[in-house]
């Protein structure tokens, strides 16, 4: 055991004396140092193209103008096409005879049908007035009504040309022909909804109430006509500032004439309401709403 131990502390001897001349040559200079090459000044890249941090990897591109930064002049052309089309200048004299021509019709039905009228203005917010006017029209006195329902007609469709031309919407017809086609798509669309109403009051029990309740969307109409007739004149000579004061207020008396108009339908429709639940729901999708729709629709693929 102790000649094993000593062998052993030998062997390190021995090596330790022959490696302790071995590592100071560590301190000198290294021998894969050649000196022609240190002598020699080391090889550095263009000033141009070393980034800052010192890589020489790292390359500058020449500065230029990149070709998407380019802004090309469009043609006269194409900037004309751009830009919107002005509207056409409103002609005076045309809308001078339109508006001179609905304040004389309604003069001389005023003069010569002054009762018609009067219930027209009172008959929507007066029961007793209204009725008073439906007796008349039953006993023979329908043609003042029929000749208030044109004015009706004529006012909403000048109505909707002074609308259309102050917002821009582009239209191909003619003013004459403007007018003329809301006129007859006006007066097609309530005659059709007078038909479904009679068609109703003849197939089910409800005859009376369904004549009642057509003369009552009559009765606004022309209140609304008469109204307009006054709000035409002032769209059409009125300054571009104070249009939109007209147009606004008007649209709010439309809505609150419909409302009213509704409350008037379904006091009259109270006793059948409930029990006819069903048929009442179909007349409102057929009649009210469906119209309204085909309106909307028929407005944002010709104008918009």
């Amino acid at each position: 055991m102790i000649g094993k131990l000593f062998t052993r502390v030998c062997i390190l001897l021995v090596v330790m004396c022959t490696t302790g001349r071995i590592l100071p040559a560590q301190k000198t200079q290294n021998p894969f140092d050649l000196t022609y090459r240190i002598k020699e000044a080391p090889l550095s890249p263009p000033i141009d193209s070393v980034n800052k941090n010192g890589n020489p990897f790292d390359l500058i591109a020449p500065v230029s103008t990149p070709l998407f930064n380019i802004k090309i002049k469009p043609s006269a052309a194409v900037a004309s096409a751009d830009k919107p089309a002005p509207a056409k200048p409103i002609d005076t004299r045309f809308l001078l005879v339109i508006t001179l021509g609905s304040l004389l019709v309604l003069t001389i039905l005023a003069t010569l049908f002054r009762q018609a009228v009067n219930h027209s203005f009172v008959g929507p917010f007066n029961s007793n007035a209204l009725n008073i006017a439906f007796r008349d029209r039953q006993n023979g006195g329908l043609f003042p009504y029929f000749l208030l329902y044109l004015l009706f007609f004529f006012n909403i469709s000048t109505l909707a040309y002074l609308v259309m031309h102050h917002y821009g919407l582009v239209v191909s017809l003619s003013p004459g022909w403007q007018i003329l086609t809301v006129f007859l798509f006006a007066a097609g669309l309530l005659t059709i909804k007078h038909f479904i109403l009679s068609l109703l009051g003849f197939i089910f029990p409800i005859g009376k109430e369904i004549r009642f309740y057509s003369f009552i969307i009559m009765v606004f109409n022309l209140l609304i006509g008469l109204v307009l007739t006054p709000v035409n004149l002032f769209l059409a000579f009125g300054s571009e500032k104070i249009i939109p004061y007209i147009i606004w207020p008007c649209a709010a008396f439309l809505a609150i004439v419909y409302l009213l108009r509704t409350v008037r339908g379904l006091f009259i429709a109270n006793r059948f309401l409930f029990s006819h639940i069903f048929h009442f729901l179909l007349y409102i999708c057929t009649v009210e709403i469906a119209p309204v729709l085909v309106l909307y629709k028929w407005g944002v693929n010709h104008l918009l």
